[in-house]
């Protein structure tokens, strides 16, 4: 009972914050990026996942199931040490492109 009603919480929960990121995404950049922007969202939201559930399946195929587990994390911490420090360094040197709709003066 309690895992059932955890599932439905993650779940809700996952479909609240996909609506609320592609909304923010849409308030946050300007009009003439928000097609692009949107595109990449898309993308990342839709083909990565696929892509990693067949690397993933290729490496379980390879590997026993313990090897195969370690070698992703492993890809997968791997990933993150690189990306964060980037990231986080894009953004600091990013100009924003727009202001958050809440702050914008109706003039």
């Amino acid at each position: 009972p309690l895992a059932i009603a955890m599932f439905v919480l993650f779940g809700l929960g996952g479909g609240i914050a996909v609506a609320l990121l592609a909304a923010l995404l849409q308030a946050y950049c300007s009009a003439a990026m928000r097609g692009r922007v949107m595109s990449l969202y898309a993308i990342s939201t839709q083909f990565f996942p696929a892509l990693g559930g067949l690397i993933s399946g290729l490496v379980m195929i390879g590997l026993p199931p313990h090897q195969s587990l370690l070698t992703v994390a492993g890809c997968v911490i791997g990933i993150l040490l690189v990306a964060i420090p980037f990231l986080t360094a894009l953004r600091r040197n990013l100009a924003p492109t727009s202001q958050h709709p809440a702050t914008v003066n109706p003039a």
